[in-house]
């Protein structure tokens, strides 16, 4: 992060952007550090609108929601400020917290400082469920309204835990027989994809796409080793009748040929 190694995914997390496997909080993790990266590169100044907190977060609040002010300080210096995921308060207009709902099912909280609204992006809702998530963002709102205070002082000076709370109007929905795609869908949410509203299937090749996109992420220090690795493996396979192609191994039809 930022050119510190502090984030890293090990080849199990990597596995889990298989086709439908459930995506490990690692790689939410990474995107949430490449999207901070994003940003601090497009606005050298710290003044950057976007902040992206891991799940990291969401999840130290939600275990223990009444955090003492020494284990409050902690989390505000592993994830607050210039050197973690947030920058000048006063530029920043939207803050997004990945959360994950008992295990099973992960959403995204949208805090929007500028209307003064904090939004739940679910791409299963339900309303029992809608219920209950919406109990967990009020929990991470007060959290978060006295780690900004603790951390900023008098320049914080709204208070997010007063915000309303609205699920997203708009959005798009995970199909009835999708129970693994949740990860994703807040990952694309998270990166501003703006899909339509109601049933959406995920293709095929985001989660290779997403892959390769993490794996050559200039912050990446393993990046080089891993694209010899690859080009490698390619070229091996290739000897035995087989090419890489839209993300699948395919065996050359050599009558054709």
């Amino acid at each position: 992060m930022f050119g510190i190694e502090r984030f890293f995914a090990t080849r199990y997390d990597l596995c889990s952007l298989k086709p439908k496997a459930w995506i490990l909080d690692t790689i939410i993790n990474l995107v949430a550090v490449q999207m901070t990266n994003d940003e601090r590169s497009n606005h050298p100044d710290k003044r950057h609108f976007m902040w992206y907190l891991p799940v990291m977060v969401s999840r130290q609040i939600l275990s223990n929601p009444n955090l003492n002010d020494s284990d409050l300080m902690k989390l505000c210096d592993s994830y607050f400020g210039h050197a973690n995921f947030t920058a000048d308060l006063s530029s920043c207009s939207m803050i997004y917290i990945p959360t994950n709902d008992r295990g099973n099912h992960w959403f995204c909280i949208k805090v929007d400082l500028g209307i003064q609204m904090a939004y739940i992006f679910d791409s299963k809702p339900a309303t029992r469920s809608n219920l209950f998530r919406k109990r967990l963002t009020k929990k991470v709102m007060e959290v978060l309204h006295r780690a900004l205070r603790l951390h900023y002082g008098d320049l914080y000076k709204a208070d997010v835990s007063k915000f309303n709370i609205a699920n997203v109007e708009r959005q798009p929905l995970q199909h009835d027989t999708d129970g693994y795609d949740c990860g994703l869908f807040v990952i694309k949410f998270m990166q501003g994809f703006n899909y339509p509203s109601g049933v959406h299937r995920m293709d095929d090749t985001e989660r290779p796409r997403l892959l390769m996109d993490l794996l050559v992420d200039p912050n990446n220090r393993e990046r080089d080793t891993v694209v010899r690795k690859f080009d490698e493996w390619k070229a091996k396979k290739g000897q035995t009748g087989f090419v890489y192609a839209g993300g699948h191994l395919v065996r050359l039809d050599t009558n054709n040929l």
